[in-house]
């Protein structure tokens, strides 16, 4: 497999970030890498992280001041015209949520940690996943004391309330959970949430670091419309050590889909990382494992001691990327982006970037280099593109029958000879990987392929190399 990074923006001379150094995590957010639109983490001075923005050649720190925010930003989530986020604020009375609210349509940029949405304990707001079926949003958060989580259930009208006024909605329903028989030390040490068939997997450590997945059904919680005065303990923890690593400390989840024969499997891959070096602020260890959704078994694919990568990695179809630091130190590293594939193969990008800030890689596969000096430094986009990736084009459909073309993504190239599936769905915005395969094709020589459609109803395609 090839890893190529290929340049489409760049941004130089961002005054407002001066002096700054990059959060252990170093997250970042690309949104629209031609202008560029980019939310990015980072520390100054003393304090960690601070969260910034990149708009164009404009830029600002989103959350100057708020001294302790947390680090556990989650990812944003584009809704209507405006891109949420957040994170959390330390205070004398612990943690307090953090709400970031950027408008696309007036290009202008808002945040607030003054709003409760209830008089329950203090918590950091760590994830968000939306059911398009039942146009609700689930607002994800863990207690401050790590060990409950938290979960608030927002329809999509009120959840607008949020987004345009920066004013929690007064219409909620709410979890307050804990985990049945949680073991001593738990804790949710990541913040990613799965929400699948009506299930919520979270994933968790204990006191010894080993891993854990939480899985929990919508239906076995008890929904209030006001704060509950105690967790419920509920779900089912799976344990599957931390596969001969150093005890882990944090951890990122994914929902992943394999084709298996006519049909598609449904799949957790964990990020796993251990061994944190706190004075250059990387993990010298990665583990990922696969949870089998369909009979709760944990599989470790792949460990690597002396890895020394951030603490974050996004899913591309299967394949873990994650941004891994060659050598160097703080404000000078020479860094790559790594892969992970399901044939038990860890790649590096030929394109090594010497002397650099950090890197950092994005949900929709971008890597962000930052370079140049501290006071005024340059950050560049780069698309992740890794070799025979389909890309779906010319979807069509016409007179009962659908046609489109699989090419690769990172030549143009059309692919021969690729597997595509017509998955039929629910109704629209159902996710993909819920539905039935009803008809499988395969690419011919110009990479074209058609299905033969007569019924009415949402569909969706899937191409597999």
């Amino acid at each position: 497999m090839t890893v190529t990074l290929k340049q489409i923006a760049q941004v130089s001379g961002i005054t407002a970030f001066s002096n700054f150094t990059i959060s252990n995590s170093g997250r970042c957010y690309v949104f629209n890498p031609a202008t560029p639109i980019i939310i990015y983490e980072l520390g100054q001075g003393s304090t960690y992280p601070l969260v910034g923005l990149i708009n164009g050649s404009n830029a600002q720190l989103i959350s100057s001041g708020l001294a302790g925010l947390d680090n556990s930003n989650p990812s944003p989530i584009w809704f209507v015209n405006a891109i949420l986020t957040g994170g959390a604020v330390s205070t004398s009375a612990g943690l307090v949520p953090l709400y970031v609210v950027y408008n696309s349509s007036n290009n202008s940029i808002n945040y607030t940690n003054n709003i409760q949405p209830s008089s329950g304990s203090p918590q950091s707001f760590q994830d968000i996943v939306l059911d398009f079926q039942n146009q609700v949003a689930y607002l994800f958060y863990h207690s401050n004391t790590f060990s409950n989580a938290i979960i608030y259930a927002i329809s999509f009208s009120n959840l607008s309330t949020l987004i345009s006024s920066l004013q929690f909605p007064s219409t909620y329903t709410v979890a307050y959970i804990t985990a049945t028989n949680a073991p001593s030390g738990f804790s949710i040490n990541g913040s990613a949430l799965v929400y699948y068939n009506q299930v919520f997997y979270m994933n968790a450590i204990d006191g010894s670091g080993n891993l854990y997945i939480w899985v929990v059904s919508y239906s076995s919680i008890s929904w209030s419309s006001t704060f509950p005065s105690a967790p419920q303990a509920v779900g089912t923890l799976y344990a599957f050590g931390v596969g001969g690593l150093p005890p882990v400390v944090w951890g990122e989840i994914f929902l992943n889909y394999i084709v298996s024969g006519s049909s598609l499997q449904s799949e957790i891959l964990i990020y796993a990382v251990a061994n944190f070096n706190s004075t250059n602020r990387y993990f010298q260890s990665i583990a990922i494992y696969s949870f089998n959704l369909s009979n709760n078994t944990a599989t470790l694919l792949y460990s690597l001691n002396n890895a020394n990568a951030k603490a974050t990695a996004i899913n591309m179809g299967g394949i873990i990327v994650f941004a891994q630091l060659i050598s160097g130190s703080m404000g000078a590293w020479t860094a790559t982006v790594g892969t992970y594939d399901r044939n038990l193969n860890v790649y590096q990008s030929s394109q090594p970037f010497a002397n650099v800030q950090d890197l950092s890689v994005s949900q929709g596969g971008y890597a962000i280099v930052v370079s140049g000096s501290s006071s005024s430094p340059t950050f560049t986009i780069y698309q992740i593109l890794v070799d025979t990736t389909p890309a779906i084009q010319n979807l069509t459909y016409s007179g009962g029958t659908l046609t489109g073309t699989v090419v690769d993504s990172t030549s143009g190239q059309p692919l021969a000879n690729v597997t595509v599936f017509l998955i039929q769905l629910s109704s629209e915005g159902d996710n993909w990987a819920s539905g039935s395969v009803i008809a499988t094709t395969t690419t011919n020589t110009s990479g074209g392929f058609s299905f033969n459609i007569s019924q009415t109803g949402y569909y969706a395609v899937y191409a597999v190399p």
